[in-house]
C-alpha cells in the first residue's frame, strides 16, 4: 500500500492560507470560482519494475484504472467547491516518519515508497479554503494490504505524526514570515465504519499571526478495503470537517472500488 504522508504539505497550505489571511499574503488570488480540473495525477510501476509483484502487466494496468475510477471528482462535491493539482508529498516527513517507526528498508519501500498502482485526485477546495486529498492504491492482495496498513497504524504512530510533521516544517524552508508555530499535537479518533480495516488521527497545530491565535486541523483517514488502501486528508483552519462529511468521501471512495479490490482468483 503506497501511502505517502500528505498531511504535512495540506498544513503547509492552510498556514499560508491563514497568512494570506492576515496579511501576510501572496500572490494567491483564489476567489472561490469552480475550475473544473478533475483528472488525476497517477503513479504506477515501469514494464520493467515488476519485482516481487505477482501480477502481470495487463493486471497492473487494470488496477492502475481501477485506482482512478475510485477517486472522487469535483462533481461529487457541493456547489461552489473547486479543484487544484495536487502538491508534492513532503520526502523529510517520510523520512522522519518511517525512522521513528523503525521501518526496515523493505517495509518502508511497502508501505511509504510502495510502486503498487495509485490514483490521486486533485486537492478539491472550500469555499472557506478547507481541503480534501484522497489517494487510492491497488496491492497485490488483501493479505499484502492488511500488512501494510498495520505497519502504519501502531501505537507509536501518533508520537511519529507528530515527530515528522514538525520535521517537515522545520524543513520545508516555504513558511510564510511572521507566522509563530505552537506545539503539534497528534490524537487518535474514530475513523468510522468503512472498510475492512480503518485508523484515523488528527493532527492539531496552534497558529499566531499580527496577533491572531488559529488552528490548523488535519484529519488522516487509512483504509482497507479488500486488497486497496486510501488514504484521504482533510485540512481546514479552526473549524474541522464533521465526522458525517468524512464518512461520506470515504465511502464513496470504497463504494466506487467494488469488486476491483477483491483478490483475483
Amino acid at each position: 500500500m503506497r501511502t505517502r504522508m500528505r498531511w504535512a504539505i495540506g498544513l503547509a497550505a492552510v498556514v499560508a492560507m491563514f497568512a494570506a489571511g492576515c496579511g501576510g499574503g501572496g500572490d494567491d488570488d483564489r476567489t472561490g470560482s469552480t475550475t473544473r480540473a478533475t483528472s488525476a495525477d497517477t503513479t504506477t510501476r515501469g514494464d520493467d519494475d515488476t519485482g516481487d509483484d505477482p501480477r502481470s502487466e495487463d493486471e497492473l494496468a487494470d488496477d492502475q484504472s481501477a485506482a482512478e475510477a475510485a477517486l472522487p471528482t469535483l462533481d461529487d462535491f457541493p456547489e461552489g467547491w473547486s479543484s487544484k493539482p495536487a502538491d508534492d508529498e513532503s520526502d523529510a516527513g517520510d523520512d522522519a516518519l518511517a525512522d521513528c517507526l523503525g521501518l526496515t528498508d523493505e517495509e518502508r519501500a511497502a508501505t511509504i515508497d510502495s510502486e503498487d498502482p495509485k490514483g490521486t485526485s486533485p486537492t478539491f477546495v472550500a469555499p472557506d479554503e478547507s481541503e480534501v486529498d484522497v489517494e487510492v492504491t491497488l496491492t497485490a492482495s488483501a493479505s499484502v494490504a492488511s500488512d501494510d496498513i498495520h505497519l502504519l497504524t501502531g501505537d507509536d504512530l501518533p508520537d511519529c505524526f507528530a515527530e515528522a510533521l514538525e520535521t517537515s516544517l522545520q524543513e520545508g524552508g516555504d513558511m510564510p514570515d511572521g507566522v509563530e508555530f505552537g506545539d503539534v499535537t497528534v490524537e487518535d479518533q474514530a475513523a468510522g465504519d468503512v472498510g475492512d480495516e480503518a485508523a484515523s488521527l488528527r493532527v492539531t497545530l496552534p497558529l499566531t499571526a499580527d496577533g491572531e491565535q488559529h488552528q490548523a486541523i488535519v484529519d488522516t483517514y487509512l483504509i482497507r478495503v479488500g486488497r486497496a488502501g486510501i488514504q484521504t486528508t482533510f485540512t481546514s483552519l479552526d473549524e474541522p470537517f464533521t465526522a458525517e462529511d468524512a464518512a461520506t468521501v470515504n465511502q464513496l471512495v470504497a463504494d466506487r472500488l467494488g469488486s476491483s479490490a477483491a483478490d483475483r482468483t
